[in-house]
């Protein structure tokens, strides 16, 4: 495929949001920037991202062109602490990259699912060997999500729209295998080790979808309902997990639900839209986006929460994936700016990287 992307990066000021964060030296200084702005001859969108440390980090999103076959390719981004630089995805992927997980300068993971119009291709698992990404396997399904902790620790989740064939996969260093998790299908996860994944997905059981939360301790699952259906999930420890309820047609729709080591509590969270998901902010507190007019919402530690509205290109701004970097105050969010019809239907897009430091 030839290269159809420019890069813009953007540090200027006068594109930042400035917003004070809790204990920081220099909280004034802090604000959203515009750190990578993709643009092509059709549109573009940002769509996943993932840092290991301070130098090294992935992000992905895709390309539309109307004319070509296949007319939504993938493409991604690498990290190296300061830049993000271009790097070829292998050729024939169709859809874009839902979920990615990286351990090293050498080893990452992703998983590419085809569009829902009108891409129709076959998803692909792809390996980041520190030279290039490659094909690893094909799995049926739409996966949405991924999770590696050693070359012999892989883990990839699907349930979205209940395709047919997804479900869970396991890979222990020389084969994939799929495991069963009852009535329960995860579909995104968040984990602080091997021994301590959280995921959730749909379930089959009556009254059950998209409310439970999955567990794994390294030998066994442990499944919960938790009562709302679960937007996002972030593993700070074993006895510190967060999680985002929605409930749909509500007027306050928003629930933030804590585990404390022993069971699930819920307070209301702000917004009319339901927040879509989270990343740590280095200062005891976390980051959630939000379609909800186009902003990004700060949780403090001591749990005030604050609206921040990011710069970005003309148009509308649709917040997505976060990301912290381990060790700083710098967290990372995947963005569309769309320039939506009267009808809501989208005439144009362009994806950003956006940048707190």
């Amino acid at each position: 495929m030839r290269h159809p992307l420019k890069a813009t990066l953007v540090a200027s000021t006068a594109l930042a949001a400035v917003v004070a964060v809790p204990a920081s030296a220099d909280a004034a200084t802090h604000a959203w920037r515009v750190a990578l702005n993709v643009h092509t001859t059709s549109y573009t969108e940002m769509d996943a991202v993932t840092i290991a440390s301070k130098k090294d980090g992935w992000a992905f999103g895709n390309a539309y062109h109307a004319k070509s076959k296949p007319a939504i390719v993938p493409f991604s981004y690498r990290w190296n602490g300061k830049t993000w630089k271009y790097v070829a995805l292998p050729k024939g992927l169709d859809g874009y990259v839902r979920g990615a997980s990286i351990r090293s300068a050498s080893d990452a993971w992703a998983v590419s699912t085809p569009g829902e119009s009108p891409g129709h291709g076959p998803n692909a698992l792809l390996h980041w060997n520190g030279k290039r990404w490659s094909i690893a396997k094909r799995l049926p399904g739409r996966p949405t999500s991924v999770k590696a902790f050693s070359a012999k620790n892989v883990w990839v989740f699907g349930a979205d729209m209940a395709a047919k064939g997804s479900g869970t996969w396991h890979y222990n260093g020389s084969t994939w295998k799929a495991v069963k998790t009852g009535t329960f299908t995860p579909d995104n996860v968040s984990a602080t080790s091997s021994t301590n994944m959280w995921t959730f997905g749909r379930d089959a059981a009556p009254g059950k979808d998209f409310k439970t939360v999955g567990r794994f301790n390294g030998r066994t699952w442990t499944i919960t309902n938790v009562g709302v259906e679960v937007n996002a999930i972030l593993a700070v420890s074993s006895t510190s997990v967060w999680a985002t309820g929605c409930t749909y047609g509500a007027k306050n729709p928003n629930t933030l639900l804590h585990w404390n080591g022993k069971s699930w509590k819920k307070a209301a969270a702000p917004g009319t839209r339901c927040l879509r998901d989270m990343a740590l902010d280095g200062y005891g507190g976390a980051w959630f986006s939000s379609r909800d007019g186009g902003v990004l919402l700060h949780r403090s530690k001591t749990g005030k929460w604050s609206t921040v509205r990011p710069p970005h290109p003309k148009g509308t701004l649709l917040p997505g994936q976060l990301a912290h970097v381990p060790g700083t105050g710098v967290t990372f969010a995947t963005a569309i700016t769309a320039v939506l019809a009267p009808d809501g239907a989208r005439r144009g897009a362009s994806g950003q990287l956006l940048k707190f430091s």
